[in-house]
């Protein structure tokens, strides 16, 4: 066992410790008179490992632990393996020095600068795992794709690459051109947005020589000529593994759908950028492998098309536990008198079993003032997420009445609103909040009237836009420094 050092409280946040050490034996700490601790080493690596990987604490924070002696920098430097740069006057000076804690790069995202820049700096690409290209795919970016040999993640998501280019990079990845079977760089995730048209083939091909890796394909503005190539390569039995698709095409997609819900091993379907089509329901009625499912944006009732029972739909496929939809799936239109009997008996209280759901934007301004929003608040669901204002405003009555009464929500994800506040006085299921927007100076008043009528919430989620001071305790609810945004927690008394 090597010698423990010591970690003084101010280097380490003493109350994260129980949750950063969480599913290991409770280590033996030793308070000594001046108020530090001893940890053994491997206790040591074990909370480093915790904080790394936290989704709450900030980079900054994380990247001060490096500063709390040479064996923590060298820990540290152990763990952080991201790097993600904009121009090279941002790294060229830091990761060839002995202080830099990127040592042991293993994803790499070069946003407005192109993998040029990697030449002037000592990264080993030989254990690069994950890529994002946001830049320019030059000559000098083509050549270094020879020396990456591990790649299980690759993004290309700049607007202005040609298909030609995009080929070309991904050709030098697979090395040999004609080895359909290829086994280097074995890519699991594989994501091209913003190609409008070209050589399709090309792409399908590199797809087919890494269909024994490929798990995730993500895929942005196919023409009707591309999907019908996709659909005629991507077939279920070669493609047997693929557990995600993400799409957005043009051309005949209700026959695409029909096409992806035989594939055995999908688990998330996202069409939300796709147009809807009329046989959504048929092809994927009854699928027992997806659990993540997006459905076709709509921003007004002329584009809904769907004539079915959405909670007949839902429920037939038992695996389903996100679902992501138009507020105008569960709307019934009472304005219209020619539907309103055969449309109240499908869409009035409309209840569905999935673990999330999200409500998409949509143009609130298409909507007639006779629409009612017709969720059964027995839905069982347990995190709600509103990502836009217009729903809220204009039908608060119905969410609010559903956010309420509900007893299995435990979060909730929304923009502030005074009738939503008042909505969570009387719920008394939901454990966190996420404000995604809130006025400036309403934090008191919302953390004080949290804290007074309902004690339920354990934790409050405060985007940092919305707080002008810096943020500070209020009495139940404590504030998390060195947090990515502003996260406060309530303390229990067990």
């Amino acid at each position: 066992m090597p010698s423990t050092t010591i970690i003084t409280q101010s280097s380490l946040n003493l109350q994260l410790l129980p949750k950063l050490v969480g599913g290991c034996e409770k280590p033996n700490f030793i308070i000594n008179t001046n108020n530090a601790i001893k940890l053994p080493y491997v206790v040591q690596l074990i909370i480093l490992d915790h904080c790394m990987s936290d989704s709450i604490l900030s980079r900054k924070w994380k990247l001060s632990l490096s500063l709390v002696s040479w064996s923590f920098h060298t820990m540290v430097s152990k763990l952080f393996h991201k790097l993600r740069y904009r121009a090279l006057d941002d790294i060229a000076c830091h990761l060839n020095s002995r202080f830099s804690v990127l040592k042991s790069i293993n994803s790499i995202k070069a946003i407005d600068s192109s993998l040029d820049t990697l030449k002037f700096v000592n990264i080993d690409l030989t254990n690069l795992t994950q890529l994002t290209i946001k830049s320019d795919i030059t000559v000098s970016t083509l050549q270094l794709a020879g020396h990456i040999h591990s790649l299980t993640s690759l993004s290309l998501l700049n607007p202005v690459d040609s298909a030609d280019t995009i080929v070309s990079f991904l050709n030098q990845l697979c090395r040999i051109n004609d080895n359909s079977d290829d086994q280097s760089n074995p890519i699991e995730y594989l994501e091209i947005q913003n190609i409008m048209i070209g050589n399709w083939q090309s792409i399908v091909d590199f797809m087919f020589k890494k269909r024994a890796s490929l798990r995730h394909l993500v895929l942005g503005i196919i023409d009707s000529g591309g999907l019908d190539l996709l659909m005629k390569n991507l077939t279920p039995l070669d493609f047997r593994q693929l557990e995600t698709i993400d799409i957005w095409a043009r051309g005949d997609m209700a026959a695409f759908g029909k096409h992806v819900s035989t594939f055995p091993s999908l688990r998330s379907l996202n069409l939300s950028r796709c147009n809807q089509f009329n046989s959504l329901e048929q092809s994927l009625q009854g699928n027992q492998t997806i659990t993540r499912l997006s459905l076709p944006q709509i921003q007004s009732p002329l584009e809904f098309r769907y004539k079915g029972d959405i909670e007949q739909w839902i429920s037939s496929m038992p695996t389903l536990s996100y679902l992501k939809l138009s507020p105008i799936y569960l709307m019934d239109n009472n304005s219209n008198s020619s539907n309103s009997n055969s449309n109240s008996n499908n869409q009035c209280n409309i209840k569905l079993n999935v673990n999330e759901l999200e409500l998409e934007p949509f143009n609130s301004n298409s909507i007639d003032s006779n629409n009612q929003l017709q969720l059964s608040s027995d839905s069982n669901i347990k995190h709600l997420k509103l990502s836009f204002t217009g729903l809220e405003r204009k039908y608060n009555k119905m969410l609010c009445q559903f956010i309420s009464h509900n007893k299995c929500l435990r979060k909730l994800t929304c923009d502030y609103s005074d009738e939503l506040l008042h909505s969570l006085y009387i719920n008394t299921s939901i454990e966190s909040l996420y404000f995604l927007n809130v006025p400036r100076s309403k934090l008191a008043t919302i953390m004080n009237n949290i804290q007074q009528n309902n004690k339920s919430i354990r934790s409050i989620f405060i985007p940092m836009i919305a707080i002008d001071d810096t943020p500070s305790d209020f009495n139940e609810f404590k504030y998390c420094p060195s947090s990515k945004s502003y996260y406060f927690f309530r303390e229990i008394n067990l």
